[in-house]
């Protein structure tokens, strides 16, 4: 479904296949977090914020996991989602905090 919206049309067999269409499809998600949570970025990088010191590469890590509507709803009412292993979006802001992101 992910990589069907950003406009990669391919098998699973074939993605799966093809490392470097993996890297240019997570390339293309990053970018579209990015954008798409630009403004929390700008107000919330470097700062704590519900007991967690956030970064870029903290934020995107929980877009990448939960999305980045996941990551908008954390930030207005402290709502915190969690995948199929009970893995909470705040610990990908925690384990990837300060990164260096080329993007």
């Amino acid at each position: 479904k992910t990589v069907r919206g950003l406009g990669i049309d391919c098998s699973a067999q074939e993605f799966i296949d093809q490392p470097l269409l993996q890297e240019y499809a997570m390339e293309k998600y990053l970018l579209y977090n990015k954008k798409q949570l630009q403004d929390y970025i700008g107000k919330y990088q470097f700062k704590t914020y519900r007991g967690i010191y956030l970064t870029e590469s903290g934020i995107l890590a929980a877009a990448h996991l939960g999305g980045a509507g996941s990551v908008k709803k954390f930030f207005k009412g402290g709502e915190i989602f969690k995948d199929g292993n009970r893995v909470p979006i705040t610990k990908y802001m925690t384990k990837f905090s300060g990164y260096n992101l080329k993007y």
